[in-house]
């Protein structure tokens, strides 16, 4: 079939915009997104001291300053589940993560033991089968790269916090039912622990925490 001329025009300047964009869609040096979910929130206080300092402030004070720092770095883009004290359910946390396509998803906890001389942090990855995927090698990727990261975050949280350390483990927890990303739980500390609770409510020690996981962000991301 033949176009008018000034048809034949139109149509191959918008072909030209198409394939510009499909090349923009799958640039390799796109955002890299992480969604930040600050653990708890709103009626759920996660774990407390004394019934006046709460698991749910520590967290989305920490989660705010890592977006902030994230958000300073071209190329990386943080998005946060919540990022006032909201009640928000685990399914939307991972509903939200799912939907924005995230490249990564980091959830915020803070501890607490039956002793108050347990103290320290540790990371926790999904296991195989929290993984929801229809293939087998997407779903040893997917928790491949969870270890991966994991295994960064842990070095830097070594240097700003030596020798309290508490490894890295697979874990069946609620957040890492039926995601479709890479995550990682991070509980920065005891609440239960003098010394602990002392730094997480420090601002100086949100910022120490948020620099190590752009440093993490970055070295995984090259």
């Amino acid at each position: 079939m033949r176009f008018p001329s000034k048809l034949s025009s139109v149509i191959l300047a918008l072909s030209a915009v198409f394939i510009l964009l499909s090349t923009c869609a799958a640039d390799p040096l796109s955002t890299f997104v992480i969604v930040i979910d600050p653990a708890h929130g709103g009626a759920d206080g996660g774990t407390q001291y004394e019934n006046k300092t709460f698991e749910k402030d520590i967290t989305l004070a920490v989660a705010l300053f890592l977006q902030k720092e994230i958000n300073r770095k071209k190329g990386f883009q943080a998005l946060l589940t919540r990022s006032g004290d909201a009640t928000l359910p685990v399914e939307r946390r991972i509903k939200y993560a799912n939907s924005q396509h995230a490249d990564m998803l980091i959830s915020i906890h803070v501890n607490s033991g039956f002793s108050d001389q347990s103290s320290g942090f540790e990371f926790y990855v999904p296991t195989h089968q929290e993984t929801s995927s229809k293939r087998d090698d997407l779903t040893d990727k997917m928790s491949n790269e969870s270890i991966r990261f994991a295994h960064l975050i842990l070095t830097e949280f070594d240097r700003i916090l030596p020798r309290k350390g508490r490894g890295l483990r697979e874990a069946p927890l609620m957040i890492f039912n039926g995601l479709s990303v890479p995550a990682v739980v991070a509980e920065i500390g005891f609440i239960s622990y003098p010394a602990d609770r002392n730094i997480l409510l420090n601002q100086q020690f949100k910022k120490s925490i948020a620099e190590a996981v752009v440093n993490a962000l970055i070295t995984y991301h090259r």
